[in-house]
């Protein structure tokens, strides 16, 4: 690994600035500051080899990009730029640790959907609809994996859909906890008796506010990284 990504990436920064590349030079600056958190270096991970290569790749398209579009032009440039962004971003992922943020937002997500999903069909959520999310998550399980775009599109609009009938849930069990009305109701229709409707809606309110708070932790996570999806 001779070339040093740094200081070709400092080069193309100033150039990206000096020829007016506004949306390139920001991207690449946030790349530049990604790069210098990190020690680069030799290793023997095959994941930081093979994106250390992407990285020196993208720095080159970059470079030829600024050499040959005209100065003034806010647009140019920008996807060259956001690909060094990725890649910068994934290697200081990988170096600093927090690509395992990734990995517990994955679990987090796939958990919150196994929970969810029983609980939103009590909440109207249609038959055909958990069947598409539950086909569509195993389907793209490995797009994930290796960090291509449908997986996370796939995975975070099936936590977008779950999440207002999870909220629907733990509002509705929350009050049913404090009203004997709606206890006996349950009671009624459950056609058990009024402590084991309470124990019921108990367990029901743990799952769906475990649920809800693996969902809410999931989205946030991935939307923080979702640059680093292709």
């Amino acid at each position: 690994m001779s070339i040093n990504p740094v200081e070709s990436l400092e080069k193309i920064v100033f150039l990206l600035n000096s020829r007016g590349f506004s949306r390139a030079h920001s991207l690449s600056s946030k790349a530049l500051t990604l790069l210098k958190e990190v020690s680069l270096g030799d290793r023997e991970d095959p994941d930081y080899k093979k994106i250390y290569g992407f990285l020196l790749d993208s720095i080159s398209e970059l470079k030829k990009c600024v050499s040959m579009v005209k100065p003034g032009d806010n647009e140019a440039c920008v996807k060259e730029a956001r690909r060094v962004y990725r890649y910068s971003l994934l290697l200081n992922m990988i170096s600093t640790g927090r690509i395992r943020e990734l990995v517990r937002a994955r679990r987090a997500a796939y958990a919150s959907v196994a929970l969810g999903l029983p609980t939103a069909a009590l909440f109207g959520l249609p038959v055909l609809a958990i069947g598409l999310i539950f086909l569509g998550l195993m389907w793209t399980y490995f797009y994930f994996v290796r960090m291509k775009l449908i997986g996370f599109v796939t995975l975070a609009t099936s936590l977008v859909l779950l999440l207002p009938y999870l909220i629907n849930a733990v509002m509705y069990f929350t009050q049913s906890i404090f009203s004997q009305e709606e206890l006996a109701s349950i009671a009624s229709e459950l056609e058990v008796s009024s402590s084991i409707a309470l124990l019921i809606v108990g367990l029901l309110l743990a799952i769906s506010s475990i649920s809800l708070v693996l969902n809410i932790y999931a989205l946030v996570k991935l939307f923080k990284y979702r640059i680093a999806f292709e």
